[in-house]
């Protein structure tokens, strides 16, 4: 929040972001909605709200007097591009993408199926909660087990596949209103 501040402050109106493996992490949980106990979303993050909101993504804020509910002084974030990113499938799909595409609407992915350092990232975050570890929230889906449980956990960056929507996902996603 800190450099996103200081990068408002002294002036900068549009940003970049691109990110490599762990530091996508860093990305999305500075990008992490606030939700309550139940997972029930509650709003936004205080790095998103130093971002304009994309016109074009329907928020769950929904308007306000008609409008969209905007802060002064937002910067505009241009492109976010994930390279290779070391961030749980489920979680991204559940809560992540919408939380970077309400204030982007260039969202890049970059992946290879066949890197092993997030096949073995894959393997022992799938191991780490059957022995204690726990997860940060971020990398949680909304519906996580009740229980620690070995499970193989994909990744974005050697999943690239399960993010393309088939053009009748596509035009329901749209149609409602999320896109």
């Amino acid at each position: 929040l800190k450099l996103v501040c200081g990068l408002k402050e002294a002036g900068i109106t549009r940003v970049h972001f691109l990110t490599h493996s762990m530091g996508v992490k860093t990305l999305m949980g500075a990008f992490n909605d606030k939700y309550d106990d139940d997972g029930k979303w509650i709003g936004r993050s205080e790095v998103s709200k130093c971002f304009t909101l994309d016109p074009e993504f329907d928020d769950a804020e929904g308007p306000k007097e008609g409008k969209r509910q905007q802060y002064s002084n937002q910067m505009t974030c241009k492109s976010i591009t994930l390279l290779n990113p070391d961030f749980p499938l489920r979680a991204f799909l559940d809560r992540g993408f919408r939380s970077i595409r309400r204030v982007c609407r260039t969202c890049t992915v970059i992946g290879d199926r066949n890197d092993r350092a997030l096949g073995w990232s894959s393997l022992l975050n799938g191991v780490a909660p059957k022995f204690g570890y726990e997860q940060p929230k971020v990398l949680m889906p909304t519906t996580a087990p009740s229980k620690p449980t070995w499970r193989f956990e994909k990744r974005i960056g050697r999943s690239i596949e399960w993010l393309y929507f088939s053009p009748k996902v596509a035009q329901l996603y749209h149609e409602s209103g999320n896109g």
